[in-house]
């Protein structure tokens, strides 16, 4: 009795995996019926699992008479698959892909065919939908003359590490049958949208596409891509970022305001065919070192920078370096290397000549300008991220990079009277930073794009065109709450401990001229051989001729 209870299980176990599954056989038809089409139900959809090496048939039904043309379009997971308006493959009537569609008029019949066959030795999962439209609405990719069909309403998809490029063709009026007048008055908005970051699973993609198939859904899920004034009408471009899906679509919109969507298509930015690890940073020891590192030196100049000011000279230095050289290593330099290491050794230079600056120059003016400068830098961009896409001025370099050294060198210039004070919430800013970005690499957060983008604007072609739109998601927010909570106890700390001290340690000119103005006098001042960099703000220090307002930046 176990036993035969135990198979009753399995087979309905298994027969309602095979039902939620919906495998077709090859040779057999999916049935779509437009029967209750209305305005605010305008398609239906099937979700269904192809067999392998598969062809079957595709009978939409009970198309209303005010149903001018139908759009069906096919979405599978991972696989293409080709779409065709006969059984067999001619010129201009398939088209193969993941998110692919096809248009078909009406002419009155209120049944229509399609085929779709795949070519892959295993199931693919798919959704197919078909939408109805009048003959007022605008025909999706009418006009367009480059694609493999001549109505083409899918668009073209490419990504490189940096740029995703969207394309689609123009439309035209249903009512002028293709006619592709440029005076028809048809508007076009391109619309994208995030999915869950690191998010991979098949109902996240499907939902996702589902979410753009019509007007309204597509207004409530999704945000609209500014159009570029000098780019392409057609085409838009936005930032690349691996491991994070997204979904675009354009709405076309006639002078009556009748509307039409094209066929949403979906990125990673990567392929995760075989391998999702593939989309993000390869975890290797190197970069788990790193990683591991960038964390630690985070932590410790958002508790200890100001502390350690000469160590903290240093990594400030050294971070400038990094960045201007591996700008100019990627922009200048065409042969293959590895620039991050290279810049890497040119920053760490780079960082000793600038802690050297304050042995030479001892002017705390002077060294807090680049912790300041690569603060205000960091704020800008975050500051950028934020309003970037909403002002299409910024698409010139000009306009772009002088806005952005203008606010960070007005933000530095304010913050010079008081030393003290802004050397430790620069040091905090940054370390807290420095301290979620690797926290963001290995959670698939979008926070270390913030920066990210301003690099690429500085070394890709063509980025200037570029939507750089971030996603916020609640693993991005957490992490800024944890940045600012990061600044807010990092600042508190480094002002607590510079209370009642030197706000700056003093540099050998002013131990030399001290031994020499006074060499006899030795309990007033600290051995030259017991200090550090630390020793002069610990408390009961006392130097000659130095000053202990907190700040002041007056020597002698």
């Amino acid at each position: 009795n176990k036993m035969f209870l135990w198979l009753l299980f399995l087979y309905a176990f298994q027969t309602h995996a095979l039902e939620t599954e919906n495998i077709i056989e090859d040779g057999g038809i999916v049935i779509l019926s437009l029967k209750n089409y209305t305005k605010t139900n305008e398609y239906d959809y099937k979700k269904v699992t192809l067999p392998s090496n598969a062809s079957i048939t595709i009978q939409v039904t009970d198309v209303p008479s005010n149903v001018s043309f139908v759009v069906l379009q096919v979405h599978t997971f991972l696989y293409p698959v080709t779409l065709k308006y006969t059984n067999e493959i001619t010129s201009l009537n398939n088209v193969n892909g993941t998110n692919i569609g096809l248009v078909k008029f009406t002419n009155l019949k209120s049944t229509l065919l399609f085929y779709l066959s795949s070519a892959y030795n295993w199931k693919i999962h798919s959704l197919i939908a078909v939408l109805g439209y009048t003959d007022k609405s605008p025909v999706p990719g009418g006009c367009a003359m480059e694609s493999s069909t001549e109505i083409a309403p899918y668009l073209d998809l490419n990504y490189t590490d940096t740029i995703i490029s969207v394309k689609g063709g123009p439309s035209s009026l249903s009512y002028n049958g293709t006619s592709c007048d440029p005076r028809s008055g048809l508007k076009y908005t391109f619309y994208h949208a995030f999915v869950p970051e690191w998010d991979f699973t098949e109902e996240t993609y499907f939902t996702s596409i589902m979410n753009m198939m019509t007007y309204d859904s597509v207004v409530d899920h999704s945000l609209v891509a500014v159009e570029s004034p000098t780019g392409p009408p057609f085409q838009r471009h936005f930032s690349s970022y691996r491991g994070i899906g997204r979904v675009f679509t354009i709405i076309a919109k006639a002078p009556s305001g009748a509307v039409s969507v094209y066929v949403p298509t979906f990125t990673y930015s990567c392929n995760i065919t075989y391998n999702t690890a593939t989309c993000g940073l390869m975890m290797t020891t190197f970069v788990k070192v790193e990683n591991a590192l960038l964390a630690f030196i985070g932590i410790f100049i958002c508790f200890k920078g100001h502390r350690y000011y000469l160590t903290n000279l240093f990594i400030m230095g050294s971070i400038t370096g990094t960045f201007v050289s591996y700008v100019l290593l990627v922009k200048y330099v065409t042969t293959e290397i590895d620039f991050i290491m290279i810049a890497t050794v040119i920053g760490m230079v780079f960082g000793i000549i600038w802690t050297s600056t304050w042995w030479c120059l001892h002017s705390p003016i002077l060294s807090v300008f680049i912790p300041l400068f690569n603060c205000f830098c960091l704020v800008t961009a975050i500051l950028y991220s934020i309003v970037r896409d909403m002002l299409p001025v910024f698409e010139s370099d000009v306009n772009y990079w002088v806005t952005f050294f203008s606010l960070a060198l007005v933000f530095l210039f304010l913050s010079l009277p008081r030393p003290l004070a802004s050397n430790i919430s620069a040091s905090c800013i940054i370390g807290a930073y420095m301290t979620v970005v690797p926290i963001a690499i290995s959670v698939g957060s979008s926070i270390a794009y913030v920066f990210i983008n301003v690099i690429r604007r500085a070394t890709v072609e063509g980025f200037n065109l570029v939507n750089t739109e971030i996603p916020t998601q609640v693993p991005d927010i957490m992490l800024w709450l944890f940045a600012i909570l990061l600044i807010c106890l990092g600042r508190w700390r480094q002002m607590a401990q510079a209370k009642n001290r030197p706000p700056f340690p003093p540099t050998p000119a002013i131990l030399r001229r001290d031994d020499r103005d006074d060499p006899d006098d030795r309990d007033d001042r600290v051995n030259r051989d017991d200090h550090d960099e630390n020793t002069s703000l610990m408390a009961g220090v006392n130097y000659a001729n130095y000053t202990l307002a907190r700040e002041s930046t007056t020597v002698g």
